[in-house]
């Protein structure tokens, strides 16, 4: 399984949270997993890196900085490819070539992105499963990218990736409905298999008679992909009527961009939008925190929001179910399969402040509504994303891609390409 980063706890990030829960269950079906990592954090003892066994580091792989190398790397970033000559593709496969040296591997996960995956499927070494993580024709277009040629090529490469593939995962129906119709592939081999989520018995849950009932929540990068402006422009229109309520927000400012392409951070939107002092003081900015910080936070706030304009999937709203908080959420992508409207919280359009302020208010006023929501959520989630079951649900689509790859490579005399 290939991750951006490893361990979780070391970033918020979508695709590490789901192999840590994957890795563990895979282990528990007797399964080994092997981790590709391309950012592991880990200090060097001399020239050795420490890692786990079942860890392999794949920046250990970086090519050597020729003038051509150098020149190379830079085009390559001008035009945000993944070409043969981008050094990402040779660093993942000198780690597939690492890995199968050590590993008796066979199959690779991988996330579609920048196209990387059709590059390891073409060497026919190993059959490859894409997963859905985040195809960038709609992340790109969500967080308001610019529609250059730099855009498209990165398009049409992750398109390779997904139709390459020897199978397609997606965290959700709707990111795999929108693929299918965007490239206009049948993805015959695709299966939704949603992402996994430990409910355990010692879990501090989210209790009314400890949470605020003045306090909401939004925990997020403030961008506009996850919505952290709608939250803010709701939080202005119920601070007018509740005078007590206030707002945590924590996450990342990585800022969003106004028509003209200009980035605008937390704080400047802040001092645009709330000009009234009394209400700004009620905004509370937090920062990045570690996901133990942010379940806290859950537990202190009578509302958990997720105002994100899309998710493929959106743990944010799982992790907060999985505590029992009571949620509200828009319907973007997977968030609308995840969280039921009126059953295990509230929904709204995606891009509504005033939708969002609506219901957070309805919430607000019905503390026993919030507390039955949070926890039918939290059985929800329980029965729906345990760890077990979506490990078997995986391993049979696995066998089945294995063998059907071993029967195609003995059709062909058992002939791969090297990687090198």
């Amino acid at each position: 399984m290939v991750t951006p980063v490893w361990p979780a706890s070391r970033a918020p990030n979508g695709i590490a949270t789901y192999t840590s829960y994957m890795a563990p269950a895979f282990r528990n079906e007797g399964v080994r997993p092997v981790l590709l990592a391309w950012d592991t954090g880990e200090k060097t003892n001399g020239n050795v890196a420490v890692v786990p066994d079942d860890l392999v580091d794949i920046s250990r792989f970086k090519p050597g900085r020729t003038l051509l190398g150098r020149a190379s790397a830079k085009a390559q970033h001008l035009l945000a490819g993944a070409g043969l000559g981008d050094p990402r593709f040779s660093m993942l496969a000198g780690a597939v070539r690492g890995a199968l040296a050590r590993f008796p591997i066979e199959i690779l996960e991988i996330e579609e992105a920048f196209g990387l995956a059709g590059r390891i499927v073409r060497l026919k070494r190993v059959p490859v499963v894409t997963r859905l993580h985040g195809p960038w024709f709609l992340n790109g277009r969500t967080s308001n990218e610019p529609i250059d040629a730099a855009y498209h090529q990165r398009v049409r490469r992750e398109r390779q990736s997904i139709e390459l593939a020897d199978a397609v995962t997606s965290p959700s129906q709707d990111v795999l409905d929108r693929t299918r119709e965007f490239y206009r592939l049948p993805l015959e081999e695709a299966r939704v298999i949603p992402c996994p989520i430990e409910t355990r018995s010692d879990d501090r849950l989210w209790n009314l008679a400890d949470a605020d009932p003045n306090r909401i929540l939004f925990a997020g990068r403030f961008d506009l992909h996850k919505g952290g402006d709608l939250m803010i422009d709701a939080f202005i229109a119920l601070a007018k009527s509740r005078p007590s309520l206030s707002l945590d927000f924590v996450g990342p400012d990585r800022g969003l961009s106004d028509p003209s392409g200009r980035l605008i951070h937390l704080g400047e939107y802040l001092q645009s939008r709330v000009p009234d002092a009394q209400i700004a003081r009620r905004i509370v900015i937090h920062g990045q925190k570690k996901l133990d910080e942010v379940d806290d936070f859950r537990r202190r706030a009578l509302i958990t929001v997720v105002p994100s304009r899309y998710e493929t999937f959106g743990y944010t709203a799982v992790e907060a179910l999985r505590l029992g908080c009571p949620v509200v959420a828009t319907t973007a992508g997977g968030l609308g399969e995840i969280v039921r409207d009126g059953q295990t919280g509230l929904c709204f359009r995606p891009g509504d402040s005033e939708a969002l302020a609506r219901q957070v208010d309805r919430l607000l006023g019905d503390l026993q509504l919030a507390a039955r929501l949070g926890q039918a959520g939290r059985l929800d989630v329980a029965r729906r994303y345990s760890p077990t079951a979506i490990a078997e649900s995986t391993l049979d689509l696995y066998a089945s891609v294995v063998e059907r790859w071993s029967s195609k490579s003995r059709a062909r005399g058992g002939q791969s390409s090297p990687i090198a």
